[in-house]
């Protein structure tokens, strides 16, 4: 008989303080709250890396089309032009893209456009594309490497911004 009484008492407390704790939870605020979360905001990391394969990506279809430039019967005035604009064209797109996307820098595109060194890449690039000496497939190569120096030049003052803004 106090074996049973023990443990009736024993049921009774332990449902009395899982009544307890359950009431506690549902009907006391936290005491404190956590930063309200912002969904839909790039971290800076993801920034980062979003940026780094959107513009590595898009610049695929640039040499894509930049050896189709190359392949035609051009004067290097006309060449020129056609590689700026063919150029220009396909970086808009992903600039509008950034600046659509919610992150730490308001304007993203307008952020990396600005930082990005355009002028003296195109000239780096039209030196080599206008280069009579070389192959096409060479001329892609180095246009290659120039597109990505510049690239990685941009993606590091990014990723200083972003440290900087975190603090």
């Amino acid at each position: 008989m106090l074996k049973l009484q023990r443990s009736n008492i024993l049921l009774a407390s332990f449902s009395l303080f899982g009544l307890l704790g359950w009431f506690l939870y549902i009907f006391n605020p936290q005491v404190n709250e956590p930063h309200p979360l912002q969904y839909d905001l790039l971290s800076p990391s993801m920034t980062v890396s979003y940026v780094r394969s959107q513009v590595w990506y898009h610049s695929r279809g640039k040499l894509v089309e930049l050896k189709s430039i190359l392949g035609q019967n051009l004067n290097n005035r006309t060449l020129k032009i056609k590689i700026e604009n063919m150029l220009k064209h396909r970086t808009s797109v992903y600039i509008n893209e950034f600046n659509s996307l919610k992150s730490s820098i308001p304007r993203l595109g307008n952020w990396y456009k600005e930082n990005f060194d355009f002028k003296n890449f195109l000239n780096d690039v039209n030196i080599i594309a206008c280069d009579e000496n070389k192959s096409i497939p060479v001329k892609i190569d180095e246009i290659t490497d120039v597109m990505e120096l510049y690239q990685n030049k941009t993606t590091e003052k990014l990723s200083y911004k972003l440290k900087n803004i975190r603090g």
